[in-house]
């Protein structure tokens, strides 16, 4: 047998390369995540970079071999439309579809195109095109070197969760808000900084969201913060907790107070609003995230709130 007889017959049929391909870059998208990888919120933060580079990957898979082979824009067209639908499978995997992450697949894909036509001799604009998509995964992790050292001072001064004094707390919160509402950080005489929300009727439950603090809750008895009104006779303001369950059924727990201009301790029992859900049974050991917002506004509100804290 010659050489070139031995080469034909082991040569790998290009449908069996592109099965091969797809199974490489599009399996990860569909397989669970373990329990602890997926409560790290930073290392999830870094997982949105791989829908960028499977997609664009794939894309340069398939335009170099099989019937696709090329064709840029369908390759770019197939491997958006594969990773991309995987979105609705996650669901039974226990993970979450999000419409963010089609988005990097699409640009992932969208990348591919700009360097093959680039390479193939394209216009600058190929090149512009690449550059820009491309630079979507640096300024998506911008922030997150920040992050992860504003989560471990946060922990380090845990059960207080803040008290608003520093950058690193108040980086840790983010605007739980649509609409006109807004989230604030104001320095107040006696109490130094505080958090201010500010919201009017029609905004989505305007307030602030912390994740990243240690997980465990179940060995305090109480969630404390204390919190005014300003400008207004009164507010309600709400605090709702959730834990990583919470991310798939939207179960949660938490209760409303109705404060005043003077300063109030509000004061939610956690075992009493954990076995208040039903359906069941809410993890105080596996927190994920607490909002505090504003509720029921008849007008105009605005509410400061300092101090948040366990005991």
């Amino acid at each position: 047998m010659s050489e070139r007889e031995a080469a034909a017959r082991l040569r790998i049929p290009a449908a069996a390369w592109i099965a091969a391909a797809a199974v490489i870059l599009v399996v990860p998208f569909i397989v669970p995540i373990p329990g602890e990888l997926a409560r790290m919120r930073i290392l999830r933060k870094m997982g949105e970079t791989a829908h960028f580079l499977l997609p664009l990957l794939l894309t340069l898979w398939l335009h170099r071999r099989g019937r696709l082979a090329g064709r840029p824009f369908a390759a770019a067209a197939v491997a958006f439309l594969l990773i991309a639908g995987c979105e609705f499978l996650q669901g039974f995997v226990g993970r979450s579809a999000r419409l963010q992450d089609a988005g990097f697949d699409l640009a992932g894909a969208a990348a591919a195109v700009g360097w093959i036509r680039w390479r193939a001799g394209g216009s600058r604009f190929w090149l512009i095109a690449l550059v820009v998509l491309a630079s979507l995964v640096p300024w998506n992790l911008r922030r997150l070197p920040a992050q992860a050292y504003g989560e471990a001072r946060v922990r380090a001064r845990f059960p207080l969760v803040a008290d608003f004094e520093n950058r690193w707390e108040r980086d840790a919160w983010s605007q739980n808000v649509r609409g006109d509402g807004g989230l604030e950080f104001v320095e107040v005489p006696d109490r130094g900084g505080v958090m201010e929300i500010a919201g009017r009727p029609g905004d989505y439950y305007p307030g602030g969201v912390i994740r990243g603090l240690p997980r465990d809750w179940s060995r305090y008895r109480t969630l404390v913060f204390s919190a005014r009104s300003v400008g207004a006779a009164g507010a309600v303001l709400g605090a709702r907790l959730d834990d990583f369950g919470s991310r798939a059924d939207g179960l949660h727990c938490g209760r409303v107070w109705r404060v005043g201009r003077r300063w109030t301790d509000c004061e939610l029992d956690l075992a009493s609003a954990a076995a208040g859900v039903e359906g069941r049974t809410f993890r105080l050991d596996d927190i994920d995230s607490l909002v505090l917002y504003l509720a029921r506004m008849e007008g105009p509100t605005t509410v400061q709130i300092d101090d948040v804290r366990l005991k």
